[in-house]
């Protein structure tokens, strides 16, 4: 008998970590620091060869010690720097804390509210997981509230709005709690939540085979049917073995953020920043398939604009 027969036993000494049908990658583990079961999903801290400690939810690898800084980098600060003074922050998927961590590393920031819907999870990384947050759930300017994403903006969210919303939940796609929470309704609540001015920005999920591009793509055309400009940006993350896709949405410029912006508003800041700036800005928004994309829109804009001309 195979490994592969007893996937109890494989799964003892190894994260197997499905990304599609046919498609499964196996780090070696190491050590094992945390395996609970919450209300919502299955917890793990683990140290994985080679990615280091990470962060594992329902058996899917979220954040690893190798690159969690490049994710996050990416995820913050290209919405951050593209808002002139961006001071009300709300992050949806607190987690390990690394969002709010680079989020409270912009000086302008007052408040920043962080919402998690599984106490657990933020529990577990607040004690096993302390480079990540780098003690950011203590700053004064933070509010944790432990809850539903999607009733949060309904019932809570502050009627001032925000600057920067930060999507920071699970994959699209996935079975877990988040598995609602990339539907046009939901970025409709978001837009109402907004400041004049303000910028929503998540993390879309891989890029990898035609079926998760085209997953990607309807994510990014529901958002360009509620927002008024949309600009979606990837980057391959090396634990996730995976372009990534991210995407801003607001108040934005259509033809993209200059480049020298993002240079002159990060050295105004202060920021030194390891994985992004005016280089790696250019980068991320000028994948191939986003250009696609981008004509695919258009094309489809056309058509309807066309049709409407013809009724």
């Amino acid at each position: 008998m195979s490994a592969w027969d007893d996937r109890a036993a494989l799964e003892r000494d190894w994260l197997v970590d499905e990304h599609a049908p046919g498609d499964i990658h196996l780090f070696r583990r190491l050590e094992t620091r945390v395996a609970l079961q919450s209300p919502y999903q299955r917890i793990e801290i683990a140290r994985l060869e080679p990615l280091g400690w990470c962060l594992i939810l329902d058996g899917k690898l979220q954040s690893a010690e190798l690159d969690e800084r490049l994710y996050h980098e990416l995820l913050v600060h290209p919405a951050l720097l593209a808002h002139p003074r961006p001071q009300r922050v709300l992050i949806l998927g607190a987690g390990e804390g690394a969002t709010l961590r680079e989020v409270l590393r912009h000086p302008s920031v007052v408040e920043v509210t962080a919402v998690d819907i599984d106490q657990a999870v933020v529990e577990v990384c607040r004690a096993h997981l302390p480079t990540w947050h780098a003690g950011a759930f203590d700053d004064p300017r933070v509010r944790l509230v432990i809850g539903d994403a999607e009733a949060f903006l309904r019932e809570e969210a502050s009627e001032a709005g925000y600057d920067v919303v930060i999507g920071d939940l699970t994959d699209p796609g996935d079975v877990g709690p988040a598995r609602q929470l990339y539907a046009r309704h939901f970025f409709e609540l978001i837009a109402r939540r907004l400041a004049v001015g303000g910028i929503y920005v998540s993390q879309c999920g891989e890029v990898r085979h035609h079926a998760a591009e085209a997953h990607g793509q309807r994510i990014i055309r529901l958002l360009r049917e509620v927002f008024p400009a949309v600009l979606p940006y990837a980057e391959y993350i090396p634990s996730f073995d995976a372009i990534w896709l991210f995407a801003l949405a607001g108040g934005l410029r259509p033809g993209g953020i200059p480049v020298a912006t993002i240079g002159r508003r990060a050295q105004a800041r202060g920021l030194q920043l390891q994985h992004y700036g005016p280089a790696e800005h250019q980068r991320a928004f000028s994948y191939p398939f986003l250009a696609r994309w981008a004509a695919d829109a258009a094309d489809a804009e056309g058509r309807r604009a066309q049709s409407s001309r013809t009724k």
